[in-house]
């Protein structure tokens, strides 16, 4: 799947910042498991949405302190959109790590949706095994690498 967010991503001159480690197998398992099979990992992505827009919020208001509800919210939905979600999933090459049930498309073939709802089920998986902070951490990190990823993508155009 590419999208322009993802050419941009895959151009960067700036590495992408690592991505936590899942150390239980439990939570491996669930978080590759797609909806088409029981046992997948809505659950884990429901909790990583709100972690996501959590953390998110956190670092649009450190960045600027003086924002409005609306204009949070407002830049809260441009930081949390499905086409970015899955430009995520994508740059940490997640998708290939997903099972699905055998009648399901193959890979290659998975919607915005179903690579964004694997990279949040990450998000969730991580915060489980790690807890909040260094969840929070990671997500500072990758807003900011998207800041500068986006910026070099500008100045090239």
């Amino acid at each position: 799947m590419t999208s322009a967010v993802y050419t941009a991503y895959e151009h960067s001159n700036y590495p992408l910042p690592e991505l936590p480690r899942i150390k239980t197998m439990r939570l491996w398992d669930e978080l590759f498991t797609h909806e088409s099979l029981p046992n997948s990992n809505a659950v884990l992505a429901l909790l990583g949405e709100g972690i996501l827009s959590a953390c998110v919020a956190e670092w649009l208001i450190d960045a600027d302190p003086g924002l409005t509800h609306e204009e949070l919210q407002l830049r809260s939905k441009e930081r949390i959109n499905p086409p970015l979600l899955s430009a995520f999933g994508d740059v940490y090459a997640l998708p290939p790590l997903l099972q699905y049930a055998k009648l399901y498309p193959a890979a290659k073939q998975l919607s915005f949706k179903d690579v964004g709802t694997v990279f949040l089920a990450y998000i969730g998986a991580v915060h489980k095994d790690h807890g909040y902070e260094v969840t929070k951490d990671w997500i500072f990190a990758l807003m900011d690498w998207d800041n500068l990823t986006m910026l070099q993508s500008l100045q090239r155009d």
